[in-house]
């Protein structure tokens, strides 16, 4: 009996569908870690964290990859599919840079000069998502 080495991948923000395709594979991150959703998979549900999505598509030897910033949101596996449920999601090709680079130093300075007045946890967060941002700009070249 053949199997079927894609299922049905949908990444979705609160304003947009960020891709509606087959997949071959899925891989987010979660608080437990990275977690890759392949073909046959059990369903389950899980938490997303700030941080990088590797989205393969294709078959056999030498799938094409892409990559995605999230900064958290949901996972569902499903028998009929998965779908990504993502508070902001952006492709690689489409993140600007110089100014997720800005927004590093920000954060990071920010971090740096703790002050009654700067929320930690704020910085904390726009760091990791200034750094998952820069992470995936990298993967694209």
């Amino acid at each position: 009996m053949l199997y079927s080495t894609s299922f049905a991948l949908r990444v979705a923000t609160p304003d947009r569908v960020i891709l509606d395709e087959a997949a071959a594979g899925v891989r987010v991150p979660t608080p437990e870690g990275p977690f890759e959703v392949l073909a046959r998979h059990a369903p389950v549900v899980s938490a997303l964290e700030v941080g990088e999505v590797r989205v393969s598509t294709g078959d056999g030897g030498s799938p094409t990859r892409r990559y995605l910033a999230i900064s958290g949101g949901v996972i569902e596996v499903r028998r009929d599919g998965v779908s990504v449920l993502a508070d902001s999601a952006e492709w690689a090709e489409d993140i600007d840079a110089d100014r997720a680079a800005d927004s590093r130093r920000r954060a990071a300075e920010r971090l740096r000069n703790i002050t009654e007045d700067i929320d930690s946890a704020r910085a904390h967060a726009a760091l990791a998502r200034a750094l998952t941002r820069l992470q995936v700009v990298s993967r694209a070249r």
